[in-house]
């Protein structure tokens, strides 16, 4: 069997390049394995914040639950300071007429 010189040419620059396709194929390789590298390594960093992203808006809803807490307390007490107050205003008024009528 024998083939004509071209098509044996094309096979003999074929097998000549071969060595430099193969190169290219294992750059590719492992570009590509570097780019999945970092995709995961992006997927993780993208669920952790994610997860930070929880956290804070947990410790944003606590903090939000405390000041509301903190802030009923502080109006309770100044609305017993208040009665008090005005108690203390009453009772004072009582005395100081107690105390005139008594010199009167």
């Amino acid at each position: 069997m024998c083939i004509p010189a071209v098509q044996a040419a094309r096979i003999a620059d074929s097998l000549a390049v071969l060595p430099l396709v193969r190169r290219e194929a294992q750059a590719w390789q492992q570009a590509a394995g570097h780019f999945q590298t970092a995709g995961d390594s992006l997927r993780v960093a993208y669920v952790a914040r994610g997860q930070a992203y929880q956290q804070l808006r947990g410790a944003l809803f606590d903090q939000r639950l405390l000041t509301a807490n903190e802030t009923a307390k502080a109006i309770g007490w100044q609305q017993r300071a208040q009665r008090r107050g005005w108690l203390n205003c009453l009772l004072l008024g009582a005395l100081a007429s107690v105390g005139y009528l008594s010199l009167k």
